[in-house]
């Protein structure tokens, strides 16, 4: 029993340290140390590094654990009867977990020039998951309420999109509206009216411990 507890504290603290790395990059715009980290969240550096090995492999365990709660938001999306499938579609491509503010800052960019490795691991996790959303789309063009395309390459033109707005200064100032203009040009829609975003909030799981509403960037 004791070591149960022990483990599971173990794992509360390791998701408290990578929602912590999620939002003081939020916070502060830029890159921290780990003093930094370990005054923000209340914690000795000697339990992060108990925790991690080092400082890259707490933020790719931060990045995944981000990833995770937007592939559960994004699932949400998909299955509430309340929207439309122009409205699922959209959503799914600019959705974030709640509490985190926006991380794609200009100072991300520099930081991703800096460390490919963690840059590659981003490009991998945004490629990957994309089975839902493309039987989605498939399921929309068939009923005639998206355009048809061709979803491989239309895949393709998204991943990529998303990448450049990644390394791109200019679109990180203003994030939210250069993730609405790249899905609204890619996936366009046959009635004009739905070009306008609508913020819709929805619930959303989240693995390993309670989380509140969802929203958009």
């Amino acid at each position: 029993m004791e070591i149960k507890v022990m483990k599971k504290s173990s794992e509360e603290q390791r998701r408290r340290c990578l929602d912590g790395v999620v939002n003081l990059w939020a916070e502060t715009g830029k890159a921290f140390t780990m003093s930094e980290l370990a005054t923000y969240l209340k914690m000795s550096k000697k339990t992060l590094y108990v925790l991690f090995e080092d400082k890259e492999e707490m933020i790719l365990s931060a990045i995944d654990q981000w990833f995770d709660k937007v592939k559960a938001a994004k699932m949400q999306i998909l299955s509430d009867p309340d929207l439309t499938t122009v409205e699922k579609v959209r959503l799914v491509m600019i959705v974030q977990p709640e509490g985190y503010g926006p991380v794609a800052t200009s100072s991300f960019t520099e930081f991703l020039s800096e460390h490919p490795r963690i840059h590659r691991h981003i490009v991998k996790r945004l490629q990957s998951g994309w089975e839902p959303i493309i039987e989605f789309l498939a399921r929309g063009m068939e009923a005639g309420e998206l355009r048809r395309v061709n979803i491989s390459i239309l895949r393709t033109i998204v991943e990529a999109a998303f990448e450049k707005l990644l390394s791109s200064k200019e679109a990180t100032k203003d994030w939210e509206h250069s993730l609405e203009e790249m899905v609204g040009l890619n996936l366009g829609v046959k009635d004009s009216r739905d070009a306008v975003f609508e913020v819709v909030s929805v619930s959303t799981p989240d693995p390993g411990a309670v989380s509140p509403s969802q929203r958009i960037l």
